[in-house]
């Protein structure tokens, strides 16, 4: 049974037609986004203030790169920068 032409999405198939939210380039990015996260809890085992600027870094790289999607070469520079920008070296 056929639906009718009107309940149909534009281009007139019912396959996939929306973007998902999981492109390859925002795998990525979420993986930046767990070493983040990862990098934050090991911060409750260890003494001092250290990784958290890790994570955090690692974290904002991750949500840049979710939105504005860059090389790796870039995440890498961007990650440095915050770095350094947060731990002072």
């Amino acid at each position: 049974m056929r639906r009718p032409a009107g309940l149909l999405p534009k281009g007139g198939s019912l396959g996939a037609t929306m973007d998902t939210p999981l492109e390859p380039a925002h795998l990525v990015a979420l993986a930046w986004l767990v070493a983040g996260l990862v990098l934050s809890a090991i911060e409750t085992l260890a003494p001092g203030a250290f990784f958290i600027w890790f994570g955090a870094s690692a974290a904002i790289v991750g949500a840049v790169d979710y939105f504005l999607p860059m090389g790796f070469v870039a995440q890498l520079i961007l990650f440095g920068l915050l770095r350094v920008l947060w731990t002072g070296s």
